[in-house]
């Protein structure tokens, strides 16, 4: 998660104020943002039990192979293309 969270930020920064971009930008940090709230929902309530952490974990998970689809649809602009590559596989490996 760490990986693919610092490929995109790397990505968002060299790709910022590029007006050509920005719907790219936009649409990456949508799905990135999605499954960042997926996985930070994972523990976060101390009293769950473990039926609900499996479905928290589950979730997440879902939303981290949702993001693999989603960024495979994204219209990638030629300067992100490389960046972009290396994006997919990291969500992929999550």
């Amino acid at each position: 998660m760490k990986r693919a969270a610092a490929i995109a930020i790397c990505l968002t920064a060299a790709l910022s104020g590029c007006s050509s971009t920005d719907d790219y930008v936009d649409d990456v940090n949508a799905i990135q943002e999605r499954v960042i709230e997926a996985s930070n929902a994972v523990g976060s309530d101390l009293d769950a039990s473990k039926k609900e952490i499996v479905a928290q974990l589950e979730a997440a998970e879902a939303e981290a192979d949702e993001a693999v689809s989603d960024l495979q649809e994204v219209d990638v602009p030629e300067d992100a293309e490389n960046g972009h590559e290396e994006l997919v596989k990291g969500f992929e490996d999550l």
